[in-house]
């Protein structure tokens, strides 16, 4: 995988090879605070760029914005998804 690589890179068995694996371990649990935050970053990101590829292409992305209705949990990042979503909405609509 690209983590090992990283980490082999760097010497398995150095700290910061120890801690970078620590940190990816954290985020893939979604445990801590900050790993949901970056984890609703990372899905905020992906509807921004949805978005960003209707209004250039012409197409309809409906499944990226159906897979994270109601999985945000940061309170900034649902305002920024709002905001987001209000944007993609026709004119008519708001």
């Amino acid at each position: 995988t690209a983590l090992r690589d990283i980490l082999a890179t760097l010497g398995s068995d150095t700290a910061a090879a120890r801690e970078i694996d620590a940190l990816w371990r954290e985020y893939e649990d979604n445990e801590t605070p900050e790993a949901r935050l970056v984890h609703d970053l990372d899905k905020c990101e992906m509807l921004q760029q949805a978005l960003e590829y209707e209004q250039s292409d012409g197409k309809r992305l409906d499944s990226f914005f159906a897979s994270t209705q109601g999985v945000f949990t940061h309170p900034q990042v649902q305002s920024w998804v709002d905001e987001i979503r209000r944007r993609r909405r026709p004119a008519a609509q708001q």
